[in-house]
């Protein structure tokens, strides 16, 4: 396979290269969106203050679950059971792309109770959990450290999700990127050296076809689209 790039482009120094579509924000969201739009034949660019993947994709713990981690997380439970479903044929198109492995394992994942009301807790839990339809399965805190010898001695219980997976989100970013590469447009790559000042003042309602505002003082010549997946970066922007 010929290699073939999406623009990863840092200011300073970056081409005005036309792009179809701009995207602010290098993390795993926007190299994924990348590798969509790549693939459907878009030049894309990709804005980031620093290397790609180095913030939120770069910090994450890598866990795949739809569970509620707080009552206000229960009205997304659906979203993120049919998120996870996808990401085994998501994870074997990155790696098939990309040659790169993302760590990806569905080896299930334990949540642990340390509470002295431990047993309350871990019923109200697995209630809730088939409640939702996840399946969960209450654990002794002695069999809980079979599977994770690592857990503190203080652990009093656990819930096991057998059906949930686990990624090395750094593996997985640079894979992401190296399948958007891969699969850019010929002639499409080059790599700004100095970091993005500020986030652009293009206001988020901004209409399509305004993406060479992107960026102030050196933006993307002629982008026809802006995206934005700069995370907790957003709030920077006017």
């Amino acid at each position: 396979m010929s290699r073939k790039r999406v623009n990863v482009l840092r200011t300073s120094t970056a081409s005005m290269k036309k792009c179809d579509v701009a995207i602010a924000g290098g993390g795993v969201i926007g190299g994924a969106i990348a590798l969509e739009l790549a693939r459907a034949g878009l030049r894309v660019c990709v804005f980031d203050r620093q290397k790609p993947g180095q913030e939120a994709s770069w910090a994450s713990a890598g866990i795949i679950s739809p569970a509620p981690e707080n009552p206000g997380m229960i009205a997304t439970v659906e979203l993120g059971k049919r998120s996870a479903a996808l990401y085994p044929e998501f994870v074997a198109l990155v790696e098939e792309i990309s040659g790169q492995s993302t760590g990806y394992r569905r080896k299930g994942t334990l949540e642990t109770i340390f509470s002295h009301d431990a047993k309350a807790e871990l019923s109200t839990i697995i209630a809730l959990h088939h409640g939702l339809g996840l399946e969960a399965e209450p654990l002794r805190a002695e069999d809980a450290r079979e599977l994770e010898p690592a857990l503190s001695d203080e652990l009093e219980a656990a819930v096991l999700r057998p059906g949930e997976a686990s990624i090395d989100n750094r593996l997985l970013t640079a894979a992401v990127f190296e399948a958007a590469q891969r699969s850019g447009r010929p002639g499409s790559c080059q790599r700004g050296a100095a970091p993005v000042p500020h986030w652009g003042r293009v206001p988020a309602r901004q209409r399509p076809g305004h993406g060479r505002q992107l960026l102030p003082g050196n933006p993307p010549a002629g982008a026809d689209e802006p995206l934005w997946f700069d995370g907790h970066r957003a709030a920077e922007r006017d």
